[in-house]
């Protein structure tokens, strides 16, 4: 990870990953110009790589997976070969965002999204979200109340909409590129009594070609995670994720995975996690589930899997 800042106004941020399967990959390298025109938080510019701004928090304000909205790659569902594309994935591209009054938020972004050729697919969305109670989304105008965990009784409410391009490689026509029009809406509510937060959220997915054969598909992805704080550095709690993927005139295929853990931040720049992985699926995609880091695998699009332990974990995770 590389954050710093150059002045009052102008921050960045990098971060680089390396593994022994997939190599080295800048994940993230993006500037932010600040307090750009108007009231303080009201403008802000970010150009570079990075996740676009969905929600009112950061997008990695889990505690028991890597992301709060779940990553699914619908089009390697369903056999891309190339890189399929997420939505809510690092991508080249510009963003303005801002806070208003406190505490009314939005962005409107640009991305490049995901191609195999030199055309640019002009990716668009947007998104609003509203805090009632609590801290500010901005830290301003508190009227002398502290903002901690033990003055937080609020509610957020998010509303999102993105409309992508990509052209991929699938095994149904090799060599030639699959275009795919995606059209994304989606929600969330975090609603939070000092260390007790449930989040939830829905996305619903379109895509007209998630391979060169395939016919409409309509994705409907659903969380929820309830957490609670026994001490600072201690949160216990679990995560249900729900996906179902349909195409015109064929059965739909879904997957339950509920994920119930413990966190704990043994060190300022240590957490550990404990969690254990159930699922149950009917049906599968034609390329099985595994590209959306789901283990349930039925036999075929008509068979069933129910509910079973998939894995423990023990992890360490360090920032240095």
């Amino acid at each position: 990870m590389g954050p710093g800042s150059i002045d009052d106004t102008i921050t960045f941020y990098s971060e680089l990953t390396a593994s022994r399967t997939d190599g080295v990959d800048l994940e993230t390298a993006a500037i932010y110009f600040n307090d750009v025109v108007g009231s303080a938080h009201a403008v802000n510019v970010a150009v570079g790589r990075r996740i676009g701004t969905y929600t009112s928090f950061q997008n990695h304000g889990s505690y028991f997976a890597d992301l709060m909205m779940p990553q699914v790659p619908v089009t390697g569902l369903y056999g891309a070969t190339s890189d399929p594309f997420v939505f809510n994935d690092n991508h080249n591209g510009v963003e303005v965002n801002g806070v208003l009054a406190d505490r009314f938020d939005y962005s409107l972004g640009l991305a490049a999204g995901t191609n195999l050729d030199a055309r640019n697919s002009a990716n668009v969305y947007g998104h609003v979200g509203c805090k009632l109670g609590g801290s500010t989304l901005d830290g301003e105008h508190t009227g002398g109340v502290t903002q901690d965990l033990d003055h937080e009784t609020s509610l957020t409410l998010d509303a999102f909409a993105y409309r992508s391009i990509s052209r991929f490689t699938d095994a149904s026509d090799p060599p030639a590129l699959t275009k795919d029009t995606s059209v994304t809406f989606g929600g969330s509510i975090r609603a939070q009594r000092r260390e007790l937060e449930l989040d939830a959220g829905v996305v619903f997915q379109t895509d007209d070609h998630v391979s060169s054969t395939a016919p409409n598909t309509s994705t409907l992805s659903q969380w929820n995670e309830l957490s609670y704080l026994i001490y600072p550095w201690l949160a216990v709690g679990a995560r249900v994720e729900c996906l179902r993927v349909a195409q015109d005139g064929a059965s739909a295929v879904s997957d339950l995975k509920l994920l119930p853990g413990v966190v704990a931040l043994v060190r300022p720049n240590l957490k550990l996690t404990l969690t254990a992985s159930l699922e149950q699926a009917t049906g599968l995609p034609a390329a099985g589930w595994g590209a959306a880091g789901l283990d349930a695998a039925p036999a075929d699009a008509m068979s069933n899997v129910n509910l079973e332990i998939e894995s423990v974990q023990l992890q360490l995770w360090a920032a240095f």
